[in-house]
């Protein structure tokens, strides 16, 4: 099981202890300071990798990757963050629509339908889905 506040979790020896089989990576998850140096203590202490859970407007430190690898930290979550950028664009887009009665005004910062096609590759999977369809009805 990973560290966590409810394991009451007081530090890397304990954290040792409640990091058994089939734990595979530990995340310590309460306030300690400073953070870096906490970060250092449990990946120098545990045989597992440690997960920094990087959350905006909470209470760990907004760390860059490099400071974070600089501690041997092993593995990085950003849980919210696309999803509060999404709920402000969507707020953004939905107060255009109620002021102008159109969503003209902010066509611009949306992703348009070809570039949502490349991103999820959506004509090569059409061509590959074509492909199968074509050989299926030849047999």
């Amino acid at each position: 099981m990973p560290c966590s506040r409810s394991a009451r979790v007081t530090g890397p020896s304990t954290c040792r202890a409640a990091v058994s089989p089939p734990a595979r990576w530990a995340c310590p998850t309460w306030a300690l300071t400073p953070w870096t140096t906490t970060f250092e203590r449990f990946t120098k202490a545990l045989a597992v990798p440690v997960l920094a859970n990087i959350t905006e407007f909470g209470q760990t430190p907004l760390f860059t990757l490099e400071q974070l690898r600089s501690v041997r930290v092993g593995m990085v979550l950003y849980p919210l963050s696309a999803f509060r950028a999404m709920n402000k664009a969507a707020e953004a887009v939905y107060t255009a629509i109620r002021r102008d009665g159109t969503q003209r005004a902010v066509l611009a910062a949306m992703q348009t339908r070809e570039e949502l096609y490349e991103r999820i590759g959506y004509h090569a999977f059409e061509q590959k889905l074509d492909a199968l369809y074509a050989r299926r009805s030849r047999s």
